[in-house]
């Protein structure tokens, strides 16, 4: 006879203050199969937001470009797409822009692609906030010879855009830029950065409302350098150095504007902050005047602090990110936010909740100093071979989380086979009403084991769904400090499980027995 699951009690129960306030960390990938690589984010205005990446395999060719597009919520709009048309060879090292309308900009990397033809050239693609194609793959760099590669890009919200990338041409090493109006036609020529010849590698650039941009690199000496320019692509201050601190190496520069013409850049320093690489920063005003001095964003100085990103405000707020940890080791990722005056708000925090294998390369976009989201490349703490790496992100929303939250479920007597969909009814009251929970279902075998999973939304806030797969791999989270089951094996004989529901406040793990009963449910052959 086929096991069925049959449920002996019908509940109600009220669970008071365990609303999670923000959001958990979740994967952006579902493609699996091999390496998820250098994520990178963009948000419009009204927080919905897109995060791009490397995938390695899934375009059947080596890497291609890949991207996820979500709303405010971090609810997925469509599936997971290719960005690259062209499969054949590798496409690397994705960066992406977004306008306050939603429309976005992807370029990358691509290995002799035609018209280029010569090594890696730099390709780019405009795409709509449904995911609605506007601009078809583009060859950006004019010059052909060698290879162009690492691009950054910025988007206006006109629809106008720049991309600088780093060149290696015959006569020139450096970087290099070209703006290009809304329907992806170039403004001008190709521009030089630098007057000097010498090797410079890696740019960032940001744009503000007017189509002023600002182009960061770095430059000779291992320093940092900046240079601003007008819509059209005019100096309008020369070359500048960033970094005032000059011993060691100064590498890996990032930019962010507000739309009035502030920005601030920031680096990896080696040896400034006591301890191999530290993350700084300065900031400018519209002039490109300094504003300060240059600072050292992180608080922890052990180890290794490196890859920054940064993000700002409209009102000059901002936000950076990087990883810590040493070579070799496990790392994590870390945040600190300063004000608009350069304060920094609250301690640096960790952004991971898997807290094994790596997680590094982090990207973050923002609205303010509340909403943000950061992503990041990471092994995760399992559910399938942590030997490959995935993309994941986090969004840290605006509200509170209520004094008291009530939770009212309701389960219906029925019976259901292993495999089959529990549909529960729930019933969420809160305070405010932009507020929402997280549920973890625990099914717990013999009393002894118990595997931890997240419940499939069936509509928001009115209907769940969960799955009991059999002999499957389930997903789920590992806040609890036991070696938890990675399948539901088969049931011999009869036996039964004890399904029980939890809500959990961020960051703290409440005992099963503290907050719900035991919902029996008979297992029978």
């Amino acid at each position: 006879m086929k096991k069925s699951i049959i449920l002996l009690s019908t509940v109600l129960f009220v669970i008071q203050g365990f609303c999670l306030y923000g959001g958990d960390e979740f994967q952006v990938n579902t493609y699996t199969e091999s390496d998820q690589r250098y994520p990178c984010i963009a948000m419009d205005s009204n927080g919905n937001f897109v995060i791009a990446w490397e995938s390695f395999g899934q375009d059947t060719n080596s890497y291609g470009i890949y991207a996820q597009i979500y709303d405010v919520n971090s609810i997925p709009i469509g599936k997971e797409f290719r960005v690259n048309s062209v499969v054949e060879g590798k496409q690397l090292n994705p960066c992406v822009a977004m306008n306050n309308k939603g429309d976005f900009l992807i370029a990358w990397q691509s290995y002799d692609q035609s018209p280029d033809n010569d090594s890696y050239g730099v390709f780019a693609k405009k795409i709509d906030k449904n995911g609605k194609i506007l601009i078809y793959d583009f060859m950006v760099n004019t010059q052909t010879n060698n290879s162009q590669d690492n691009p950054s890009v910025a988007l206006s919200n006109d629809g106008h855009f720049v991309i600088s990338w780093n060149s290696k041409a015959e006569n020139f090493t450096g970087v290099y830029a070209q703006i290009f109006d809304s329907d992806g036609n170039p403004i001008g020529n190709e521009i030089r950065l630098s007057d000097y010849v010498y090797v410079e590698t890696i740019s960032s650039v940001a744009i503000d409302s007017a189509g002023n941009f600002v182009i960061t690199w770095v430059g000779g000496g291992s320093n940092i350098y900046a240079k601003r320019f007008d819509k059209d692509g005019n100096p309008i201050n020369k070359e500048f150095q960033v970094n005032s601190w000059e011993m060691g190496e100064q590498i890996n520069p990032c930019i962010a504007m507000n739309k009035t013409g502030d920005f601030v850049i920031a680096w990896q320093s080696n040896e400034q902050d006591g301890s191999s690489y530290g993350v700084f920063a300065q900031r400018f005003d519209n002039k490109a005047n300094l504003i300060g001095s240059e600072f050292n964003v992180n608080s922890t100085t052990e180890d290794t602090q490196e890859a920054p990103d940064i993000a700002l405000d409209e009102d000059g707020n901002f936000i950076v990110t990087w990883h810590c940890g040493i070579y070799g080791a496990d790392r994590e990722i870390f945040a600190q936010k300063f004000d608009k005056e350069g304060n920094a708000v609250g301690d640096e925090f960790v952004v991971n909740q898997s807290i094994n294998n790596w997680q590094i390369f982090p990207s973050i976009a923002m609205q303010d100093l509340d909403n943000f989201v950061i992503t990041w490349e990471g092994e995760g703490d399992g559910g399938h071979d942590i030997s490959v790496s995935d993309i994941y992100a986090r969004k840290y929303g605006d509200k509170e989380p209520p004094e008291e939250t009530e939770l009212t479920l309701y389960l219906n007597d029925n019976s259901f086979n292993l495999g089959d969909s529990l549909v529960l009814d729930v019933e969420l009251q809160f305070e405010d009403d932009s507020q929402f929970v997280d549920l973890y279902w625990a099914l717990m075998l013999d009393k002894t084991e118990t595997v931890w999973f997240y419940p499939k939304w069936d509509t928001v806030l009115d209907k769940i769904t969960l799955y009991i797969p059999k002999n499957t791999y389930l997903p789920r989270t590992s806040i609890l400090e036991t070696t938890l089951p990675s399948y539901l094996p088969p049931i011999q004989d009869q036996g039964y499980y004890i399904f029980a529901m939890a809500l959990f406040k961020k960051d703290t793990t409440i005992p099963l027995s503290d907050i719900a009963k035991e919902y029996f449910l008979y297992i029978e052959d």
